[in-house]
């Protein structure tokens, strides 16, 4: 019943430190615009490298393994029909529509943020930040924005790039046959445009939101 009452206290003032990082994420994208912010191009460079090169082995592994695991899975009911040679459809149509998305945003959010929290702990043990908001700096352009803009655009291209040679590798494993049948037997349905696109947007919406300071 404490717990309880203590998670309840709790949610209003989560709720507060939402929308207060909301607004000054807002704010600091209105000055990027207007060309007033401190948000410097080899500060987004260097969160480029940080949420997209150095995530790539991981988000790759990871999504391999995955695929893996839908191919063997797969391949085992189709072969009852004769179809075992469309675990490339069934894995690459499951991958681009919502896999893919999940597993990145979930590895950014868990893998990115806990090196951002790290940071961004570290300087204000070290009142680092408050040394930039005495020198006239927001905090929100020198240190948010970089990261937001960085995963922004890291998070679409760490989910289609391993998703893909994840698909391909894992069902021509898991169906025994070339490596060009399964590539070449991949099927993905128009209408899953819609879907493809919702998903890739929440992913990159749920990374870049869990991952910001």
């Amino acid at each position: 019943l404490e717990r309880v009452g203590g998670f309840t206290l709790a949610v209003p003032r989560m709720a507060r430190d939402i929308f207060d990082f909301i607004g000054e994420l807002v704010l600091s994208a209105g000055r990027l615009f207007r060309g007033r912010s401190s948000c410097t191009s080899g500060n987004v460079w260097l969160a480029v490298q940080e949420s997209g090169v150095d995530a790539l082995p991981i988000v790759s592994l990871i999504s391999l393994l995955v695929g893996l695991i839908l191919a063997f899975v797969g391949v085992i009911q189709l072969k009852m029909f004769g179809a075992e040679i469309y675990v490339s459809s069934l894995v690459a149509v499951s991958m681009t529509r919502i896999m893919g998305a999940i597993m990145t945003g979930i590895i950014l959010a868990g893998r990115t943020g806990a090196s951002y929290a790290a940071v961004i702990g570290t300087m204000q043990v070290n009142e680092e930040i408050d040394a930039l908001t005495t020198l006239g700096v927001a905090p929100s352009d020198y240190l948010i924005m970089p990261r937001v803009l960085a995963l922004t655009a890291m998070t679409p291209l760490l989910g289609s790039i391993p998703t893909s040679w994840a698909s391909w590798a894992a069902s021509s494993s898991a169906s025994g046959y070339s490596a060009l049948i399964p590539w070449n037997t991949i099927h993905l349905p128009r209408k899953g445009s819609t879907s493809t696109t919702s998903g890739w947007a929440w992913c990159t919406a749920r990374s870049t939101v869990c991952s910001s300071p």
